[in-house]
């Protein structure tokens, strides 16, 4: 078990580790840095050299080929993901298969991006763009240029993911520094033999497959296995494209609403103005390597720690907010303030005339949207890609219309205003989103280590069992939901119940899904059979208890609820005992389809805790007993046996009395089921009872030495059912999480006693008023009708008003 639970937990915790996170955010930032300083000084060269037209398709070449990872339909991110979890559950074996379908699957589809760009090329250099007729041949060779890299670009892409599965900054650094730099030392090298477009992007284009190359020889060393062979695995397909479904729209629409200014810059004004507007773009938006550095390393970190500690997700994305504000904010107060004449001192008096406005608005959207990736990287790192790609999908069509607009009205400066006013929207919706779903529910830390504000929903709440934890949650400060098919518990309202959220629906129905929202705790107490009738109808059994846990599951797991407590039988899964005490390594052998169904929910939640990461705990409790506990089910010796003595009716026993059984107070098991919510150890199986053997003509003759009195028993035949002895070791829960049976079972034999009588003397002082005309009457046991015999009520065809005594 403890190493299952490392699997899960213990490999991937170290994600959130402030010098990890440190360290790879300066690798990225060393990475995405050194380019940005060649830039500043291969820019003027080129311009120079190229001409603003030739430079101003330049510019569009750098853009597709830094956009044409669009094309892997989120498979890069995809593959991180999966391939960190194979690393976290310890499947390594299984990751060259997958690494090679992704990279395949990626493989094609640049092929499809590379037909694709060199399809629409002739359009865009003769219709689309305003592109003087002297360089349009040498642009057209530079587009079928461009389209051969897209398999280049994209399949560099996966194999990057690989690298930052493996935790690999350091030599994702070391092959992105070159690749980066040759993006612009390259073009610079042509100059001197040729101005023509057609060498210029050929260079660029060549620097892509070399780029690819040594991706791929890297990765074949951090990853030997990848050398074995080169498959296509089927069923690795399936998991990369579900992640990468909703990525997908996120890839397509981004980087349209990043580059689709330029293309509409050239077609509504010239060639020139997409240089006065790209180049203060380039510049300004290199200052996004700093967020984008951290997001980097955060995305992951996001993942472990939404999984494992949602408050440590709210210190890390406050955190990172801070530091990019306090980071960024001097620096683009000093871009906006110097605009005009650090232009005018690197390009020139004319170029910064028609730039600096550009760049003063571009500087205050990057401070904007280097703000928004931080909650962007918690919604995608939460596992809810789909929100950022619906509202790209509402933000593209609004933002290319005033795109239009504004570069219609005020040129190239109106772009700037169009890009810095989507980004600012953006960023508030995604803060608003994030604090809402995501960060609602973070609060301070009780002694426990628990939010105060976390949300328990507890499945069977209002049962004798689940009632006892909701009032036990209510009493620690915890926000409550209760689902059951009864809603609010029959009786007398207590004064905690207002503190409960109480649900009326059947376990597995849709409205017990929904009612999982926003939940930290799910305590699953339900079953629909008892252990005496189960075996006369099994499929019910199965269908009504298994099937609809199974659907509870498939919801929690993508709600990512923090943990399941799951109340199982200790007094029917292990079956006929082979030992005196039972412990959590007993042989499982059910006698009864009520043990069968527990056992195989065991099962399924530590399916879904191996593959869905939904933590879950399970505590197998022995027979249960209590005051207030229902008598009229077939369940519950003490509470049978006690409401029969009380009464004077004789206890019916099944078999010859030495039937021994476990038995432990119901406050004992709330208090077990509280110590789940804040356990951090590595079990996740747990015996809850008193570790005590008791027969049940020992129970008999405790209740007669507790009455003082006569009680009488019938014997009947053993029931098949009935294993003949059943105590549970309770040592691990003792030991792990410092628990015990406090209620000894004289103490609570003396509650059930005493709450006994209690009713019994409150329906004794129930009086019947008859009320309306009598005009026959019939007579029935009011006080049998509830277990009690209070002697016969006459009945009117008018009808009762019934009332307390001295109500």
């Amino acid at each position: 078990m403890k190493e299952t639970t490392d699997k899960l937990n213990g490999r991937n915790g170290h994600l959130t580790s402030g010098r990890l996170l440190a360290r790879n955010t300066i690798w990225n930032l060393i990475g995405n840095g050194a380019p940005l300083i060649v830039a500043v000084f291969s820019i003027p060269i080129l311009i120079h050299g190229l001409g603003k037209d030739r430079f101003g398709v330049l510019t569009l070449a750098w853009a597709l080929i830094g956009y044409a990872s669009l094309f892997d339909i989120g498979l890069g991110r995809a593959l991180t993901q999966l391939v960190a979890k194979k690393l976290g559950s310890g499947e390594d074996h299984e990751i060259p298969a997958l690494a090679w379908t992704s990279l395949l699957l990626m493989l094609a589809l640049g092929a499809v991006g590379s037909v694709a760009i060199i399809a629409i090329s002739p359009w865009l250099t003769h219709h689309a763009l305003k592109i003087p007729e002297g360089i349009q041949p040498e642009v057209l060779r530079g587009f079928y240029l461009l389209g051969l890299a897209v398999p280049a670009v994209v399949s560099t892409a996966g194999l990057r993911g690989l690298l930052e599965a493996h935790q690999r900054f350091d030599l994702i650094t070391a092959l992105r520094i070159p690749t980066g730099v040759f993006t612009f030392v390259g073009p610079l090298t042509v100059l001197p033999f040729s101005s023509s477009l057609g060498p210029v992007v050929g260079i660029l284009v060549a620097g892509r497959f070399l780029g690819c190359l040594a991706h791929l020889l890297v990765c074949l060393k951090v990853i030997p296995e990848l050398r074995e062979r080169v498959a296509w695995h089927g069923p690795s397909a399936a998991p990369l494209l579900k992640f990468g479904g909703w990525m997908t729209v996120t890839n397509i629409v981004s980087p349209l609403m990043v580059t689709m200014d330029r293309f509409l810059i050239g077609a509504l004004v010239s060639m020139a103005a997409v240089a006065y507007y790209a180049t203060p773009n380039e510049v300004v938006t290199k200052l996004l390597i700093i967020p984008g550095a951290l997001v980097g390393v955060m995305f992951p970190a996001f993942s472990t720690s939404f999984e494992l500690d949602r408050d440590r997700t709210a210190a890390l994305y406050k955190r990172c907010v801070k530091y990019v504000f306090l980071t960024l904010f001097p620096l683009v107060l000093l871009t906006v303030v110097l605009a005009h004449r650090g232009l005018e001192l690197w390009l020139g008096a004319d170029f910064a005339q028609h730039s600096f406005r550009v760049l003063q608005w571009l500087a205050m959207g990057v401070l904007l949207n280097s703000l928004a990736q931080i909650p962007f990287a918690l919604v995608q790192g939460a596992g809810r890609p789909d929100l950022t790609a619906k509202l790209h999908l509402v933000e593209l069509p609004c933002y290319l219309l005033l795109l239009w607009w504004l570069i219609s009205a005020y040129g190239v400066e109106g772009a700037a205003i169009a890009w810095t006013a989507r980004v600012g929207v953006d960023a508030l919706v995604l803060f608003v989103v994030t604090q809402r779903l995501f960060l609602r529910r973070s609060a301070r830390l009780n002694r426990d280590g628990l939010g105060d504000s976390a949300v328990c929903v507890v499945l069977g709440g209002s049962g004798f069992l689940g009632q006892r934890l909701c009032r036990t949650l209510v009493n620690a400060g915890f926000h409550v939901r209760s689902v059951s098919r009864s809603g609010r518990p029959k009786g007398q309202p207590e004064p905690w119940w207002s503190s409960v959220e109480w649900v009326a629906a059947g376990i597995g129905t849709e409205l017990s899904i929904m009612a999982l929202d926003q939940a930290d705790f799910v305590f699953h107490l339900v079953s629909t059979t008892l252990p005496s009738t189960s075996n006369s109808d099994m499929i019910y059994d199965l269908e009504s208890n298994v099937l609809s846990t199974v659907r509870i599951l498939e919801a929690a797991a993508a709600m990512r609820i923090r943990r399941m407590v799951f109340v199982s039988s200790g007094g029917t899964v292990y079956g006929p005992a082979r030992q005196t005490l039972i412990s959590e390594h007993h042989t499982t052998e059910p006698i009864c389809s009520y043990g069968i169904h527990k056992l195989a929910i065991e099962k399924y939640l530590q399916l879904f805790r191996l593959t869905r990461n939904l933590d879950s705990i399970v505590l197998r409790v022995s027979n249960l007993y209590g005051e207030s506990q229902d008598c009229s089910k077939p369940l519950g010796a003490i509470a049978h046996f006690t409401n029969r003595a009380v009464r004077g009716t004789p206890i019916e026993i099944w078999g010859d009395g030495t039937t021994t059984r476990d038995y432990v107070h119901v406050d004992d098991v709330a208090s077990a089921l509280l110590k789940c919510m804040s356990y951090d150890g590595a079990e996740r199986l747990f015996n809850i009872g008193s570790g005590r053997s008791i027969s049940l003509n020992q129970l008999v003759e405790m209740l007669r030495q507790g009455l003082a009195g006569p009680v009488t028993v019938n014997y009947r035949p053993r029931r098949d059912f009935d294993v003949p002895e059943n105590v549970l070791d309770v040592t691990r829960a003792r030991r792990e999480l410092s628990w015990g049976p406090e209620v000894p079972l004289e103490s609570g034999l003396e509650r059930m006693i005493e709450a006994a009588r209690t009713a019994i003397g409150e329906r004794k002082d129930i009086r019947v008023e008859v009320v309306g005309d009598v005009q026959s009457t019939s007579s029935i046991d009011f006080g049998e009708r509830r277990g009690v015999p209070t002697g016969p009520v006459v009945l009117a065809h008018g009808y009762l008003d019934a009332k307390r005594a001295g109500g």
